[in-house]
């Protein structure tokens, strides 16, 4: 505006006394965004927070769901169970606390023997741990030391002044302790680089392989529901225990419901 102004007016465009003069004569003349557009939204959010906020993850539509049970997340397996009782609800004919029965049934098959299959998994966790450890004394500590190469190792050891502090002992140490640790180190570093490669390969990880077993038993099991419902559940349930957080959900509905009649009342 102010350069279409200029180019008419180019005397004017020098005289800032002009200048201002001709816009206060123009400004007020121009559009205003009006207030009635902002105004409802924010009377709606300030008269009436509660019932807009979602509280529970049966409140969520059929598409949010479905983001959120094929992404992996804190709300996976909220949402694969949320989709999963809708089938059960719709091909049964039953109603939001009717399903928790078949739910019940569908989580009793997908997580027989949970025990057994999480232990693989629950070893290497553990022996991680102990071996992360357990490799600082072995290295720092005079005593320790000591008693493993008694027992594992029976090499020389040092004379007295040459062990007084950490450093030396890890320095004494680290004579058999640098062959186990560096190796395994190494090895890990191949593994993990191995399975970066395989991955981009489109191989299929065994943690992917054994959700994807269980995948096909539950749909076998049930075939009267969707397949891919099913199956999300069944693989975002892998290594979980769901009756807990079945019956929780219930009772999380209720204190939804019971808040909204209070909003309504």
């Amino acid at each position: 505006f102010f350069l279409f102004w200029t180019l008419r007016n180019p005397v004017g465009a020098c005289r800032p006394a002009a200048m201002m003069l001709h816009f206060r004569r123009v400004l007020p003349t121009l559009p205003r965004a009006s207030p009635r557009f902002v105004a409802p939204l924010a009377r709606t959010m300030s008269s009436q927070p509660a019932a807009i906020e979602i509280r529970h993850i049966s409140q969520l539509d059929g598409t949010g769901l479905y983001f959120l049970a094929k992404l992996e997340g804190p709300a996976q397996i909220a949402a694969c169970r949320e989709r999963l009782r809708r089938e059960i609800m719709v091909t049964d004919n039953v109603d939001y606390a009717g399903a928790a029965p078949r739910l019940i049934e569908l989580n009793t098959v997908n997580s027989k023997g949970l025990a057994l299959k999480k232990l693989p998994y629950q070893a290497m966790w553990a022996t991680a741990v102990v071996s992360g450890w357990a490799s600082l004394p072995l290295v720092f500590n005079l005593p320790l030391a000591r008693w493993f190469n008694d027992l594992c190792v029976t090499t020389d050891v040092p004379e007295k002044g040459d062990l007084d502090t950490l450093l030396e002992v890890g320095s004494w140490t680290w004579n058999w302790m640098e062959p186990p640790l560096g190796t395994i180190s190494f090895f890990l570093l191949c593994m993990q680089f191995a399975r970066e490669a395989a991955n981009n390969m489109g191989s299929v990880t065994p943690v992917m392989r054994h959700k994807e077993y269980l995948a096909d038993a539950l749909q076998k099991a049930f075939p009267q529901y969707n397949s891919d419902i099913v199956r999300d559940y069944a693989m975002a349930t892998a290594f979980d225990d769901d009756e807990d957080d079945i019956a929780a959900d219930e009772e999380a509905l209720e204190e939804v419901r019971q808040r909204m009649a209070k909003l309504g009342s």
